[in-house]
């Protein structure tokens, strides 16, 4: 996770003293003209943003697709969760039409 914030400061602090960092829309969020407490994210680095609780965590893409793996090693190769969501979906769907 990197963290807007030279080490040591507050974020408020830090933001204070650097401003904003810039977005771009065209590219993404990306890190500019602030410190970063994690070496891994320099300036240019591309960051996936995403909210946890009241925080705002940026991290890199390698780390949310390593998390991502991860999470979903436990099932084997040959079992397609894309198939088992439409053959749920259409028992659902097949559920609602006969209430009605």
């Amino acid at each position: 996770m990197a963290e807007i914030a030279a080490p040591g400061r507050s974020f408020a602090r830090s933001m204070a003293a650097r401003g904003p960092p810039s977005v771009s829309r065209s590219h993404g969020p990306l890190i500019s003209d602030c410190t970063c407490s994690k070496p891994s994210a320099r300036i240019g680095t591309r960051l996936i943003a995403r909210k946890v609780g009241e925080s705002l965590v940026l991290e890199r893409r390698e780390t949310v697709e390593k998390r991502l793996l991860a999470r979903f090693r436990h099932i084997p190769g040959e079992v397609s969760l894309v198939d088992e969501l439409i053959a749920e979906r259409r028992g659902e769907a097949a559920r609602e039409a006969e209430e009605t």
